[in-house]
């Protein structure tokens, strides 16, 4: 454990990226919601035409509520994760460094994706007939270019040794440090060279790099890195840590080749157009809807 000889300013409030959805309906949407949930959802619209339903803000931390949403939702819809919106911008600024030109039509499709934090994005896949195509381009480009560099990513280790692996976040480390979420107490920062950082204390002046473990079980939040230093955090100055994965209370950080960041992208973009092609119906790409 380190001290930062500058000390920072304290800093507002900072949440993780959000991670954006591509959703397609294969069935008409429904017009009425079911009666238990009448007052937990809100109609999106399009062209005065309800497109798709969502979660109000409140109705998320009801006990329950998210799953039954869920499992009506599923029956018109199909939904892929693309990753935050911070990795979609990643993929482009990459793209730019190793001098790769991404098409225009995935490119198109990209910029869209990457302001779903800001607003939803409706994309027709007939207008972009190439895009698959051009995404593959770009997945064997990274895959042979970019090798040697890194990614981070998060494990699940709430139920280690029960069921597989499930790994909750990914992150592309780049050439500047990005603040992945902090409150006045503790910011959880992507260093280049460093991996996931915790910085905290007094305006953030310690740090912690090399995050590999983090428990958040019992009185106090435990941190660890890969030299086994530790920091115990009161739970409420360590929410920055849980806000990362809001569903899950042990997780584990590990390096990966920086291609594997992208897996959602490359692996659930291609399978959203099919499926939106196949049925005649568009891709929303939002930020808005809670995962289940």
């Amino acid at each position: 454990m380190s001290r930062i000889p500058d000390a920072r300013p304290r800093q507002p409030a900072r949440l993780p990226s959000a991670e954006v959805l591509a959703v397609v309906p294969f069935d008409r949407v429904p017009e009425t919601v079911p009666a238990s949930l009448g007052d937990t959802v809100v109609a999106v619209f399009e062209n005065d035409r309800t497109v798709d339903w969502k979660l109000s803000a409140e109705s998320a931390l009801r006990p329950g509520v998210v799953a039954e949403f869920w499992s009506w939702r599923r029956a018109w819809t199909e939904s892929w994760s693309m990753g935050p919106t911070t990795n979609v911008s990643a993929v482009i600024e990459v793209a730019r460094r190793i001098g790769y030109t991404i098409g225009r039509d995935l490119l198109s499709v990209l910029d869209r994706i990457a302001t779903a934090d800001y607003e939803d994005a409706l994309v027709d896949p007939r207008q972009f007939p190439d895009v698959i195509e051009q995404l593959g381009g770009l997945r064997d480009a990274l895959t042979s270019s970019a090798a040697t560099a890194v990614g981070v990513a998060m494990i699940d280790a709430t139920y280690e040794g029960k069921r597989p692996a499930r790994t909750l976040r990914r992150w592309a480390s780049l050439a500047t440090e990005v603040v992945l979420s902090s409150n006045e107490h503790v910011a959880v920062v992507l260093h280049p060279a460093s991996g996931l950082v915790l910085r905290h204390g007094a305006a953030h002046a310690r740090e912690l790099v090399d995050v590999t473990h983090v428990d958040l079980r019992g009185d106090q939040v435990v941190v660890e890195n890969a030299a086994g230093k530790k920091v115990r955090l009161a739970p409420s100055h360590a929410r920055p840590l849980a806000w990362l994965a809001p569903n899950s209370i042990r997780w584990n950080v590990s390096r990966i080749p920086l291609a594997e960041v992208w897996t959602p992208l490359f692996e659930g973009l291609p399978t959203a157009v099919a499926a939106a092609r196949v049925a005649g119906s568009t891709i929303r790409f939002t930020s808005d809807i809670v995962v289940a």
